[in-house]
């Protein structure tokens, strides 16, 4: 660990440690007070940042604080002056999104900063994190084969379970994204990590989540890919042919056994309604608008709202204010990338997410472990991006800030796929 700016305390020591098992604990908790998503994590963020504070241990990225600060200029001009002379009828009401805007900095900054502190730190973080997810899951696993979730229903929207979330959507993102974490601390531990990874992947499908099982299968085809690429750096024909050939068999039989595998799949959803929602992916004409889902009523409104702003967006005025005025629905993108480029305007919006891109492809070909890990987790927040709305997650900013410092750390950055395991430890 690196030696704090000032002497820390027994007493410091002991606030330090409690913060982060609080931010990691409550990373999987949250719920609605006076309209805003608070969580206990939020405490544990706040009282990190004015411990760094006061340990002159606050890290700020040079360029990406510029980027933001800029990004917090455009939307002020728009909420104050464009917007207005475009739709006349918009009450400013600035301060919530500015409030959130800030907080999302804060999330950043403290999981920068705590990267390039420790990586002790954050590995204790994300292991609370983590295994409160775990205990979580295994909870609702419970509550669902006892038929107790009449006992619980705190813990359920409807039949749909999402533990100490508020969103059942959100909720199983989180399940879903402490599996790659569960891979990179217990690499040799085979049966707890598999007991581990059963219960996330099982309480995220109770979620009754559709985005889980894209979520799922973006896990399964980035482990794939790195697998692939792996044998092809090694040369392994062999193992290359065996892969190739179990897919193909395998497409085979989905498509022979077609009639059988809708059946079993009809009779697997009747017997749970969480589980038979997520196969009315499947069974249903629109599954982006049955269900509940209603997706791409929303969809259409975020295009529409950047094209009335030409590509500005709507500043910092708030977007089921401004949706319910054009279009009589208060209803957001339920979608993170439209409802960035609506709020951030188009322009930031894309220089933003193209860097994001570029980092991604950077971090599953990196060298250390961790990034890698931190890679995949991520890319499975992008996938729940193209249907809920995460562009305040304290999850997704967080995991950014140790990210990015991660992936600039080991000059070099990449090394061939032959010198690590399956989940990206070194061979031995």
């Amino acid at each position: 660990m690196q030696q704090l700016a000032q002497p820390i305390s027994n007493t410091q020591e002991r606030l330090l440690n409690l913060l982060l098992l609080l931010t990691g604990i409550g990373l999987t908790q949250s719920m609605i007070i006076g309209g805003l998503n608070f969580s206990y994590a939020d405490i544990g963020f706040l009282g990190l940042f004015i411990l760094l504070v006061y340990q002159h241990q606050l890290k700020i990225p040079v360029v990406l604080t510029a980027f933001f600060l800029l990004i917090f200029i455009l939307r002020g001009i728009v909420s104050v002056w464009y917007l207005p002379l475009i739709t006349p009828q918009v009450t400013l009401n600035i301060v919530p999104s500015i409030l959130k805007y800030s907080l999302i900095a804060l999330y950043f900054l403290v999981g920068f900063s705590l990267a390039q502190l420790s990586r002790t730190l954050v590995a204790k973080l994300l292991r609370y994190f983590i295994w409160s997810n775990v205990v979580i899951g295994l909870f609702g696993i419970a509550i669902s084969l006892l038929n107790l979730s009449s006992v619980f229903p705190q813990l359920f929207t409807a039949f749909r379970y999402r533990g100490l979330m508020n969103d059942p959507n959100y909720f199983s993102m989180l399940q879903l994204m402490s599996v790659p974490l569960i891979n990179y601390f217990y690499p040799e531990q085979t049966s707890l990590r598999r007991t581990a990874n059963l219960i996330l992947i099982s309480s995220a499908l109770l979620s009754g989540s559709k985005s889980s099982l894209f979520g799922l299968g973006s896990l399964l085809l980035i482990y794939s890919l790195l697998t692939l690429i792996k044998s092809f750096r090694h040369g392994q024909n062999l193992k290359l042919l065996i892969i190739s050939l179990t897919a193909g068999l395998f497409g085979l039989i989905g498509y022979l056994w077609r009639t059988t595998i809708v059946s079993t799949m009809t009779f697997i959803g009747q017997q749970n309604p969480a589980l038979e929602r997520i196969s009315s992916l499947f069974f249903t004409d629109n599954p982006l608008s049955g269900s509940g889902s209603g997706r791409t009523d929303a969809w259409h409104h975020a295009f529409e709202l950047l094209k009335s702003t030409n590509g500005l967006g709507i500043g910092f005025n708030d977007y089921g204010q401004v949706a319910y005025l054009l279009f009589g629905s208060p209803v957001i993108a339920h979608n993170t990338f439209l409802q960035i480029a609506v709020e951030w305007g188009l322009l930031f919006s894309l220089l933003f997410f193209s860097y994001l891109a570029w980092q991604v492809l950077r971090g599953l070909v990196h060298r250390d472990s961790l990034t890698l890990a931190l890679t995949i987790s991520l890319l499975i927040c992008l996938t729940y991006f193209l249907s809920i709305s995460l562009n305040n997650s304290r999850i997704f900013w967080s995991f950014l800030g140790f990210w990015i410092v991660y992936l600039n750390q080991t000059k070099g950055g990449t090394l061939p796929y032959e010198d690590f395991n399956y989940y990206g430890h070194p061979q031995r």
